[in-house]
């Protein structure tokens, strides 16, 4: 499924929006320190225009690809009496990865020498949820730039639409991902319902993925249903 024309140019709109007033910090959150020093901010990140897929690349890259599907009638089973209001509910289920020390976020990492977005997309992918990406359903949905004491990239992240049926095979077949047991600990389905975003909301998310993912709901990639 591709991006609606009306949707990407909601998206255009809004990072239009966000690089025009500006820094904002990765998380959203500055540290406080026990002393009464000055808060520090912990990352700075500018948000760029959007790379290309294939395009070259300089300086240090990392990409990230976001499994999403459409909303549908998930509830709709014989455990659900009909007429009811989750029967009628529509909701879109998020592929999100846990990593190793528990922090959340997205499948991906750094761009090789040499590789394109689009290369280190279907790489890591593989490496990380053993799931081979078809590249075709891979959508630029934001590009920014990082800076802080240690280090200084550029973080991409795509947006690959899926059935519910493919999002729940990538989850079952994650287990037997090259790079499990070293750099993951689950790929997990959350119900995107107002509960289930909010409660991810609340949980620590590695990097910039919490900026990328209330990017996500605010550009309606990821919609928010009514509670059940």
């Amino acid at each position: 499924m591709k991006l609606t024309k009306v949707l990407l140019n909601e998206m255009v709109t809004l990072l239009n929006f966000i690089r025009t007033n500006g820094f904002y910090m990765s998380n959203l959150e500055e540290k406080k320190s026990n002393s009464a020093e000055p808060v520090k901010k912990r990352m700075i990140v500018e948000r760029k225009e959007l790379f290309s897929k294939d395009e070259a690349l300089e300086g240090k890259h990392s990409v990230f690809v976001v499994f999403v599907t459409e909303p549908y009638h998930h509830y709709r089973t014989k455990l659900i009496e009909e007429g009811s209001k989750a029967w009628d509910l529509k909701v879109g289920l998020l592929g999100i990865l846990m990593r190793r020390d528990g922090s959340l976020g997205f499948a991906g990492g750094k761009v090789d020498e040499g590789e394109t977005l689009e290369q280190a997309a279907v790489r890591e992918v593989k490496e990380e949820i053993n799931y081979d990406v078809n590249t075709r359903k891979l959508n630029m949905f934001c590009s920014h730039y990082m800076k802080d004491d240690n280090m200084e990239q550029h973080t991409h992240v795509m947006v690959c639409y899926v059935t519910p049926e493919e999002i729940y095979d990538i989850r079952s077949g994650a287990v037997n991902a090259e790079h499990s047991r070293l750099e993951t600990a689950a790929f997990n389905v959350v119900h995107m319902l107002s509960k289930g975003i909010d409660n991810l909301m609340a949980c620590n998310f590695a990097g910039t993925g919490k900026d990328e993912f209330k990017l996500l709901i605010d550009s309606g990639i990821i919609e928010r249903p009514m509670s059940i």
